[in-house]
């Protein structure tokens, strides 16, 4: 197979001198019969024949194959010329110097062995030569020369089975001529169902273009650059491999990312196909590690990805009817596919393997005209739902839809869909590729920033009623002055984010007696926040109906129980009397600190958990100068950057400190919860001083 500039690259190589293919009349009255006179100088002779040619496999005489030996007579056999026709080109690959195969010469049906046989005469003498062998060939091939058996290209298993690889250019040193300097050339090539069947032109089979003779260095450099040229050619088609893989890796991620969104699910997916069917493509073209029949069946299978392009789009545009149709659609798809697979392997060999993929061509036609048909009615319908998105979506579908069918198109009305600029090969299919991937990545980015300028507002909203909301619960928390000649009252709350769980409330009663409460309600947030002005509206009604602590707290657990959200709350209750008397209840709760002593009263379950969490009361008798510290427990939950919690000694030695300055130390150890303190300093009003 020939490049369209291998010409130009060909003249630098080689040096054509006068006489390349020369026969003069004395010669030719030498030669029993018309063949070809090669004479070589540093030049390479194309064999274009006519070879002989004949359907089937040769029969074994003692050990070899007949048709093989130089002296069997092959007159009655066919005659195919390889003589390309006046700028030729493949309709598959672009290429030039194209000769159409055995299905072009009436052999549409044929699979399994057929012979090419041809004489040539060599006027050097014991000079090496080599053959160059076609780089475009169908399929697997042995060479001769003289009955010897030269090389092959693919496996020919000693079970009769034959395993062909893509076609390349090999290079075969041919033995000596005979004493009158002919030599007889044979290929035994096997034509694989795979590429009668399912090739890529309606003229598969056999050789596309004429062997080189060459001396063995020119051989080898025509064949190297021949190689060059096809890692040339498949470029942009590897490069496309490089990107999938790429893009598949990032949607995988974003499908992880957002909570397994099936979006980003199939668009991996399809990426993923897509990079399949290049890295199967390259082995084939580049290597020895991958059969022509298994990169084909695979590229059968990926013939599937389309429905992965149509369950990507219906998701894209939030179509979450119809899916079980989809899902359907897949399905049929997949079970084609396993069909067509099994096919090839119950028909191998067997002409029934023509009516099979003939019915299965018919099957996968169908099934493309489906999922193209309902790929273009969801981005029609995708237009109307989002008119931007689904313009923008609409070109690269339509060319996706497009590439389903340029085998199609090649194969039925020889169509060529591929061209070859600069010698690269880029294909519709290639094409499809590159703009999906260009209107996805613009799609993504446009629905990015898009979400980006919602969430932004999202959060500016969200930022002001936060706002409004802390405004709130600071009027609500913050505790009317207090004006009581035997008590010294300071509160502080700092909450961890904007609103918090904390709450307290400092309320004076009649006889100059008052009533401190201090919880916690679990979690963070605005639910927490809501919780708390719920319990602080039940403190202050309580509070007005001259409620015990143990009923405030009886109270706030009745309100609580069935409402809080999975919420609970812990609580102490305080009432003291002007005498220094105090009655005290615990829900959970931390207990109050007396003079930088932790209380040993014992607390009840917190609120909310259960109808009967066990309150008690506790007195307690204050005297002069007795300092009480009441707290959340954020205040000993404070973390250093190293994770060391301010604790309970800490905490005990800053509690008989005014309440900002507990605050302020725990802040600075670190904050990591909300922080309420408040602190009473009891000093009782000596008998007959005026209040």
């Amino acid at each position: 197979m020939r490049f369209p500039f291998r010409v130009s690259c060909l003249c630098l190589l080689l040096a054509l001198p006068a006489g390349v293919l020369a026969a003069t009349p004395a010669a030719a009255k030498a030669i029993p019969e018309a063949i070809p006179v090669i004479t070589l100088g540093d030049s390479a002779v194309p064999l274009r024949g006519p070879w002989r040619f004949t359907p089937g496999d040769s029969p074994v005489v003692s050990g070899s194959f007949a048709w093989a030996q130089p002296g069997f007579n092959d007159s009655a056999w066919a005659s195919i010329d390889l003589t390309a026709a006046s700028q030729s080109v493949d309709p598959a690959y672009g290429t030039t110097d194209y000769v159409p195969g055995l299905a072009a010469h009436g052999y549409s049906r044929l699979i399994g062995y057929v012979w090419y046989r041809l004489r040539i005469h060599l006027t050097q003498s014991g000079q090496t030569v080599a053959l160059k062998m076609s780089h475009h060939v169908d399929d697997a091939y042995q060479l001769y020369a003289n009955g010897k058996l030269l090389g092959a290209l693919g496996d020919f298993l000693p079970d009769g089975r034959v395993y062909a690889y893509r076609s390349r250019s090999l290079v075969f040193v041919l033995p000596p001529p005979d004493e009158r300097g002919d030599l007889t050339l044979a290929l035994r090539f096997y034509l694989d169902p795979t590429t009668m069947l399912g090739g890529n032109t309606p003229d598969a089979g056999g050789l596309h273009e004429a062997p080189l003779v060459a001396l063995p260095e020119t051989a080898t450099a025509i064949a190297n650059n021949e190689f060059r040229l096809s890692q040339h050619a498949f470029f942009f088609e590897g490069f496309l491999g490089v990107l999938a893989f790429g893009l598949a890796i990032a949607a995988g991620y974003a499908w992880f990312s957002s909570g397994f969104d099936s979006t980003y699910g199939w668009l991996a997916v399809a990426f993923l196909m897509e990079l399949v069917d290049t890295v199967v493509l390259m082995l084939g073209m580049f290597s020895y590690a991958v059969y022509q029949q298994t990169a084909l069946a695979i590229q059968m299978v990926m013939g599937i990805q389309m429905v992965f392009w149509v369950l990507f789009w219906n998701d894209w545009f939030g179509f979450r009817r119809g899916r079980r149709l989809l899902f359907g659609l897949l399905g049929l798809a997949l079970a084609a596919a396993a069909m067509d697979l099994t096919g090839a392997v119950l028909f191998r060999d067997h002409v029934e393997q023509f009516a099979f993929t003939g019915l299965m061509d018919t099957a996968s036609l169908g099934m493309r005209m489906m999922s193209s048909t309902v790929l273009l009615v969801l981005v029609v319908l995708g237009i109307r739902r989002s008119r931007v998105e689904g313009l923008l979506a609409f070109p690269a579908v339509l060319l996706l839809v497009f590439s389903v069918y340029s085998t199609d198109l090649l194969t039925r009305f020889r169509i060529q869909t591929t061209i070859y600029p600069l010698g690269i090969r880029v294909g519709v299919g290639n094409l499809a590729l590159l703009v999906m991937v260009l209107t996805v990545g613009v799609l993504m980015q446009r629905r990015y920033f898009g979400n980006r300028e919602v969430e932004r507002l999202r959060q500016q909203t969200l930022a002001g009623e936060l706002e409004q909301a802390r405004e709130l619960q600071l009027r609500v928390l913050v505790p009317e002055e207090i004006h009581l000649a035997h008590l010294q009252v300071q509160a502080e709350y700092h909450p961890a984010q904007t609103v918090g769980g904390d709450f307290f409330q400092v309320i004076p009663l009649p006889g100059d007696a008052l009533l401190v409460v201090v919880g916690d309600v679990s979690g963070k947030g605005i639910s927490a926040a809501m919780l708390v002005a719920v319990l602080v509206g039940t403190i202050r009604t309580c509070a007005e109906q001259g409620a015990s602590p143990v009923q405030i707290l009886e109270a706030l657990n009745k309100r609580l129980l069935g409402r809080a959200g999975g919420h609970f709350a812990t609580c102490v209750a305080l009432r003291i009397e002007a005498n220094g008397h105090a009655e005290l209840a615990n829900a959970g709760h931390l207990p109050p600190y007396l003079n930088g002593q932790a209380l040993g009263f014992s607390g009840s379950l917190p609120l909310g958990l259960v109808p009967e969490p066990g309150l008690e009361t506790h007195p307690l008798t204050l005297a002069a100068g007795d300092y009480l510290t009441l707290l959340t427990d954020g205040v000993l939950e404070a973390r250093a950057a190293d994770g060391l919690l301010l604790g309970f000694e800490r905490t005990g030695e800053l509690s008989t400190q005014p309440a900002s300055q507990i605050v302020q130390a725990a802040v600075a150890f670190g904050q990591d919860d909300d922080i309420t303190v408040v602190t009473l300093a009891y000093q009782p009003v000596a008998t007959g001083a005026l209040v």
